[in-house]
């Protein structure tokens, strides 16, 4: 269960923290696709379709300094977080936001960063992290084959 990427590139969106649209922020070609319909065999009812179920994506060589814009803007929030977000998922099968949150010391009284900011901070974070990993597998594709082709699941 999940909402999956697959083509030359092939991955899981991060449940509660990545959008799958998210590989629009690099740039290129996005095409919606839609439900062709189907006819049950048994009862020979037809299901019209015509929802957007996904998108297919299109990545080439030109558009890499979009891909890098992205991946730059991404970094550029992250900042030093980028590491030690790195640090916390090693050797980790699982997690949980607390203590991702908690790891990044992000709670700050004297700046305004209660526990409450602090959670919202982490969320961003994973958000742009999961972001940045998409977008620089799509960078490594393009770069290896001069095009990175692949569809994402919206359901």
């Amino acid at each position: 269960m999940g909402r999956y990427y697959h083509g030359d590139i092939e991955g899981k969106f991060w449940f509660g923290v990545q959008d799958s649209r998210d590989p629009a922020n690099f740039g290129g070609k996005e095409t919606p696709i839609v439900d062709p319909g189907w006819e049950d065999p048994d009862t020979g009812e037809t299901y019209p379709g015509g929802e957007v179920i996904g998108s297919h994506f299109l990545f080439e060589t030109e558009d890499l300094p979009d891909i890098q814009k992205g991946l730059d803007h991404a970094l550029g929030i992250l900042g030093a977080n980028k590491e030690k977000i790195d640090k916390f998922f090693e050797g980790r099968d699982s997690y949980n936001d607390n203590l991702l949150c908690d790891y990044l010391e992000l709670v700050d009284e004297t700046n305004g960063i209660g526990e409450k900011e602090a959670m919202i901070l982490t969320k961003a974070y994973l958000m742009l992290y999961a972001r940045w990993e998409l977008g620089m597998k799509i960078k490594e594709c393009v770069e290896r084959t001069g095009k990175c082709d692949f569809e994402a699941d919206w359901y």
